[in-house]
């Protein structure tokens, strides 16, 4: 691009050839005109990543959500079946205490 900017200069100053800074131009204009259009095309793309990054997050976050419930909710349920198993040793405990006392009379 610049090489294009220099060749435009030179051939400006040498107007003895001015089919030739016609020619130069031209390149220089479908040049840029190229340059301008991948740009575009490169910020399209930047978006695009962006908003699937912003998806994938939101998935994750969902999924990690989901997870945490669930292991919640088997915690919850764990908790439940030990207090369940305590509460019949304590049970147990208590009606051996009674038995051993009897046994001691």
């Amino acid at each position: 691009m610049t090489d294009l900017r220099r060749q435009l200069d030179e051939k400006e100053a040498s107007s003895s050839k001015s089919g030739s800074i016609d020619s130069v131009k031209a390149q220089l204009a479908e040049q840029e005109k190229a340059n301008s259009e991948l740009k575009q095309e490169l910020e399209t793309l930047k978006s695009s990543e962006q908003k699937r990054v912003r998806e994938v997050k939101k998935e994750m976050e969902e999924t990690m959500h989901k997870r945490i419930i669930e292991n919640e909710n088997q915690m919850i349920g764990r908790i439940g079946e030990l207090e369940k198993a305590n509460r019949t040793l304590t049970q147990e405990n208590s009606e051996l205490k009674a038995k051993n006392l009897m046994q001691t009379f």
